[in-house]
Order: structure tokens, then sequence, then C-alpha cells
């Protein structure tokens, strides 16, 4: 009789019990969507980047409004 707790290793097997029908364990399928999420916040942030290198269309109004005033001013003043 064995006692409580022991556990018999008969071979080095694994026994899998897919939870999924794809054949991959939820450990697997966890890691898989981990990777992939990894892979869309480096993407996000490539893209992050990108966009921000570029001035938007605000701030070019901005700079024109301020280059047209300054431009204005110094007209009335001559």
């Amino acid at each position: 009789m064995i006692g409580k707790g022991i556990i018999l290793m008969t071979n080095n097997e694994i026994n899998r019990l897919p939870s999924t029908p794809n054949g991959y364990t939820n450990k697997e399928m966890l890691y898989f969507i981990k990777k992939d999420v990894e892979n869309l916040h480096e993407r996000i942030d490539f893209l992050h980047e990108k966009i921000n290198k570029a001035p938007s269309r605000q701030e070019i109004i901005g700079w024109f409004v301020a280059i047209s005033s300054s431009a204005a001013l110094l007209n009335t003043l001559m």
C-alpha cells in the first residue's frame, strides 16, 4: 500500500488532457496570448513614436498664426 502524498513515477511521458479542441493546454494558450500582447505593445510604441515625430496640423497652424501676428505687429510699428 502506498501512503498518501507519494507520487509514483512510472514513466517520463507527460499525459496531456487537452482542455481546448486544438490540443494546447491552458498554460500554452496563455503563453501564446502573452507573446501576442507583447508584440502588440511593441507595435503600438513604434506607431506612437512615428506619429509624434511629425508636427500635428494644430502645431503648424499655431506657428503660422504666431509668425503672421508677429509680422503684422512689425508692419504696424514700422
